[in-house]
């Protein structure tokens, strides 16, 4: 069976769903709690288990490529170039983090205006990126400190401690990457997006 595999590592917990060829949801598993990706093999094997799959099914893969936890973007996209090696003919599919936060908005609580979405970048900084209403990317994802974070539009955080006139984010449902996964025009390249400076980098200048 053709199934898709969606995998998110970068928010720093563990998000991921199988759908098979139809759309059809076979199992979403979520759990933001820290270092939750350091189970995934043991997870994954249980939930295809139980949904009577083995990553023999898996088609394609779909995996968030940043801006977000270093060692989570690492992860989830050394995952898919495992299973590639197993599996050459499978797909290997980038979307973007602060994009797949958007949609999983937008199908929460859909908007009539453009929005922007912000999370946490560690050290005092965010980052940040502003759709349309429909969930288009309307900027690239950038990285600011917290105080210089500021928008037109309405601001959604993942953590109220750092931007607290920032309304609240819902969930993060992992259906929404298999929404971004069939959308050819939101793929990005399967390579980390990263857009935090290296805290070295001014030193080197």
């Amino acid at each position: 069976m053709a199934c898709t595999l969606v995998l998110d590592c970068s928010l720093g917990g563990l998000h991921m769903a199988l759908a098979d060829a139809e759309g059809n949801l076979l199992f979403a598993h979520s759990d933001s709690a820290p270092r939750a990706a350091d189970a995934l093999h043991i997870v994954l094997q249980e939930k295809l288990a139980t949904a009577g799959m083995s990553l023999a099914d898996v088609s394609r893969f779909v995996a968030t490529v940043g801006p977000g936890s270093f060692t989570g973007i690492r992860m989830g996209l050394a995952v898919g170039q495992a299973l590639k090696v197993v599996n050459p003919s499978l797909q290997l599919v980038g979307v973007g983090t602060l994009e797949a936060l958007a949609t999983g908005l937008n199908t929460h609580q859909p908007s009539t205006t453009g929005f922007t979405i912000a999370t946490d970048a560690a050290g005092g900084s965010v980052y940040l990126q502003t759709f349309a209403a429909d969930g288009a990317p309307q900027t690239a994802p950038i990285c600011l400190t917290a105080a210089e974070a500021s928008t037109d539009t309405p601001l959604f955080c993942t953590d109220l401690t750092l931007l607290p006139h920032a309304r609240p984010l819902p969930p993060f449902n992992p259906a929404s990457l298999l929404v971004l996964a069939d959308n050819a025009a939101r793929h990005q390249p399967f390579t980390p997006l990263y857009v935090k400076p290296l805290a070295y980098k001014k030193a080197l200048s």
